[in-house]
Formats: structure tokens, C-alpha cells, sequence
């Protein structure tokens, strides 16, 4: 039974690379309050909708590495747009379980990094550096050869937080953090 699941996955499995760019829907939710012994406090109220494109790695068709490219963001407090390039260096490696041909789970885990200017609702704003890993998981859907509907949804996320008025903070948060939906075309098989 083995010997005929190992066949199985290895005939869904395409070995030549392709280069992909994708185009995703992001609803990206985080509120959270720390303070310190000091009486500091520190608001984060990160909530968003949004686009954004990446492009992608994907090798045997089961190993993916994603960058985004950039994001446009619609605030929910403030109401602001804002423009983000490099989204702040989002790089993410991908999982993708050929378990039948239409239809793949994924798992996914990443990074980011990068300056951000955050606003407490209609309050200062203040900058902060953030280092984040995540992770989460997804649901492939093979369209067609060259497209694919993607979704994913990011569980759990750690950041550290460095601003030069607040000093440093460690946040993890579990739960429905960020939800992707998007398309992936496959530009070019190497």
C-alpha cells in the first residue's frame, strides 16, 4: 500500500522549476496593548485590507519560496491608504501536499522585517521596527496548467517590536491573524 502511495505522489509530481507572480487579497487583523514597569504603553492597532503582488519559486511542485513584491493597504481606523514596496521584505517557504492533482494543502512559515510607521487612531504616530516569523496554512488549487487559486491563513505570528521610545517588546499571537486570497500564474518553467 506504501510502494503505491509513493507512485501516486511521485507521477502528480512536475520536477522542473517555474517562476510564478501572484496577486492576493489581504485582510490583516492584529490589535494588541503592553506596557512596561514604567508606565510606557504600546498600542498596535493593525487592521487592513488589502492587495498585494508576490513572486515565487516552486520546484517539484511541492517546494515553493515567495516574495512580496508590494502592497496597497486600506487602514480600517484611520481610513489612510498606504503603499508598501518589498512589504516589508515578506519571504515565505511553502509545503504543498500533492495529495490529488486539482486540490493541494500547503503549509507555509516566513519572515518579515522592516520599519513600520504605526498609528495609534487619530493619536501620534511613532515608528517601529519589526521582526516577525509566522506561520500558517493554505488550501492549492489547480485551476489550470499555468493558474492557481490560492488561500491561506496565517495562525500564529511572533514579533519583536524595537522603538526608541518604548524599548523592545516580544508579541506572539495565535489565531486567525491574516487571510490570503489570491491567483498565482505561472510565468516560466525553467
Amino acid at each position: 500500500m506504501s510502494i503505491v502511495l509513493v507512485l501516486l505522489l511521485l507521477t502528480t509530481i512536475d520536477s522542473n522549476p517555474n517562476i510564478s507572480i501572484g496577486i492576493n487579497l489581504v485582510k490583516f487583523n492584529t490589535t494588541f496593548i503592553t506596557g512596561d514597569d514604567f508606565g510606557n504603553e504600546l498600542r498596535i492597532f493593525e487592521n487592513y485590507f488589502g492587495i498585494n503582488t508576490n513572486l515565487s519559486l516552486t520546484t517539484f511542485d511541492i517546494f515553493c519560496i515567495r516574495l512580496e513584491v508590494c502592497e496597497l493597504r486600506k487602514y480600517q481606523y484611520l481610513g489612510d491608504i498606504k503603499f508598501v514596496k518589498m512589504s516589508n521584505l515578506g519571504l515565505d517557504i511553502e509545503l504543498i501536499i500533492p495529495i490529488v492533482r486539482k486540490i493541494a494543502p500547503l503549509i507555509y512559515c516566513g519572515t518579515k522585517y522592516g520599519p513600520f510607521d504605526y498609528r495609534f487612531p487619530c493619536d501620534t504616530i511613532f515608528e517601529i521596527v519589526n521582526r516577525e516569523f509566522h506561520f500558517g496554512f493554505g488550501v492549492l488549487l489547480n485551476f489550470s496548467k499555468k493558474i492557481n487559486v490560492i488561500f491561506e491563513s496565517q495562525l500564529y505570528s511572533r514579533n519583536t517590536w524595537c522603538s526608541p521610545i518604548l524599548g523592545i517588546h516580544i508579541i506572539q499571537t495565535w489565531g486567525v491573524e491574516k487571510l490570503n486570497l489570491g491567483l498565482r500564474y505561472r510565468l516560466v518553467t525553467l
